[in-house]
C-alpha cells in the first residue's frame, strides 16, 4: 500500500512511460516496487493520492540527468586510469574561465608596449576582423571608419566598433 508516510519517489523506468518505479520506506531501507501507469489499477490510484504525473516527470528528469553525470564522471575516470587522458585534464569550464580571463587582462591591461610589433601585428589583424562585420562593413560612416583604422589598442577597437552598433540599432 502507497501512503504519504511511506512514500519515497516515483519515476518512469522505460521511454514508453508505461512502467513506474516506486520507492517506499521499509524501516531504514527504500523498496523499490514496479508498477503499471494505469489510471484503473488500484495501485497507481494510491500512487496519483500522494505525487503526480508532473512530479513523477520532474524525477525522472532528474534521475536520467543525474545518471548521465554520472556515467560521464566514470568513463573520464576509468579512460584516465587506463592512460587515455592525461592525468590533468582540463574541464571546459576552467578553460572557458580562463579564456575570458586573458581576453580581459588583453584588452585592460596597461602593461602592454604599444611599440612591440608582435602586438602591433595583433591590433592590425583584429582591425581587419572587425572590417568583415556587417555593422562596419555597409556603414556609411567614414569618420567612425578612419577613427577604426587608427585604433592602437584592444579597448579602442572595441569601443569603436560598440559605436558601429549604436549607429546601426539604436
Amino acid at each position: 500500500m502507497i501512503t504519504k508516510d511511506n512514500f519515497i519517489e516515483a519515476r518512469y523506468i522505460d521511454s514508453e512511460r508505461i512502467n513506474i518505479e516506486v520507492l517506499l520506506k521499509d524501516g531504514k531501507k527504500a523498496i523499490p516496487h514496479i508498477i503499471e501507469h494505469n489510471p484503473d489499477h488500484p495501485t497507481f490510484q494510491e500512487l496519483m493520492k500522494v505525487t503526480s504525473i508532473e512530479d513523477i516527470h520532474d524525477t525522472t528528469t532528474n534521475f536520467i540527468k543525474e545518471s548521465r553525470k554520472s556515467f560521464k564522471k566514470m568513463v573520464l575516470n576509468i579512460a584516465k586510469a587506463d592512460g587515455m587522458l592525461k592525468q590533468n585534464v582540463v574541464t571546459k569550464e576552467v578553460q572557458i574561465e580562463k579564456s575570458l580571463s586573458e581576453l580581459i587582462d588583453t584588452i585592460f591591461l596597461e602593461d602592454i608596449r604599444y611599440d612591440n610589433e608582435q602586438y602591433k601585428e595583433e591590433i592590425f589583424k583584429t582591425k581587419l576582423k572587425a572590417f568583415e562585420y556587417h555593422f562596419i562593413k555597409n556603414s556609411k560612416n567614414r569618420e567612425l571608419k578612419a577613427k577604426l583604422r587608427k585604433a592602437e589598442t584592444y579597448l579602442d577597437i572595441i569601443c569603436i566598433a560598440c559605436e558601429f552598433v549604436k549607429e546601426n540599432y539604436v
